[in-house]
């Protein structure tokens, strides 16, 4: 952290995995071990990740990071539980390839692409992700993750608190507002009637991902 210096350095973690993996001579149990090793590592970034970004949330019913790192968008499965079913949850506002990132680290992702701006924020999109859910055998296990602004967030995180009466919900704000306010302090909703919000919860996060670098698609207007 005193020299800028980045928390992954794969070249390493690759010559260690190398150089310990022949120390034991039965192959089938040289796979097992390499794995050991490398959740370990997984397991060490995690834990300096939120070291370094001393941005832990206590709000009284289960803390969690928010993780602010430049890059961090392609460290996604280094910092979230990813190995299971992943639905991604982004709008057609939002440059496609951010949900694409974070869907090819995990395990098995679904992504569902709502359009863009507040009519989002129905039951009838909610609905959607729900069937998308089902249809596709999410269990308790599974989890959300929203990748976009504040739309994004209130409607899958809204799904994610009502799905199955509840599964883990991850947040990686894409937009200035969301980064530093709605992706914060667990509140998510849905419009309903006319009326903003009106049909939510407060279901907090597992943890939060902020990349700056996702804010230079943004017009310089938005970051003013």
């Amino acid at each position: 952290k005193e020299h800028a210096l980045p928390i992954l350095d794969a070249a390493r973690e690759a010559e260690i995995v190398q150089t310990n993996a022949k120390l034991v001579e039965d192959e089938t149990l040289r796979e097992y071990y390499v794995n050991f090793i490398r959740n370990n590592m997984a397991v060490s970034r995690a834990y300096q990740h939120t070291l370094m970004s001393e941005a832990t949330m206590h709000v009284g019913v289960g803390n969690y990071d928010v993780f602010i790192e430049r890059g961090a968008l392609d460290q996604a499965d280094k910092l979230f539980s990813l190995d299971r079913k992943v639905l991604v949850v982004t709008d057609s506002g939002v440059p496609a390839e951010y949900a694409a990132r974070v869907a090819e680290q995990c395990r098995e992702a679904h992504v569902v692409t709502v359009p863009e701006g507040e009519g989002s924020k129905s039951l009838a999109t909610l609905e959607v992700l729900l069937f998308a859910m089902l249809q596709n055998g999410f269990a308790r296990t599974d989890c959300v993750i929203a990748v976009g602004g504040g739309v994004v967030g209130d409607l899958a995180g809204f799904a994610a608190s009502t799905f199955m009466r509840g599964i883990d919900f991850y947040n990686i704000p894409t937009t200035v507002l969301s980064q530093v306010d709605s992706s914060i302090g667990g509140k998510v909703a849905v419009n309903f009637g006319g009326v903003k919000n009106v049909v939510g919860a407060f279901y907090q996060p597992k943890a939060v991902l902020i990349d700056p670098n996702v804010l230079a698609t943004l017009p310089k207007r938005q970051i003013a």
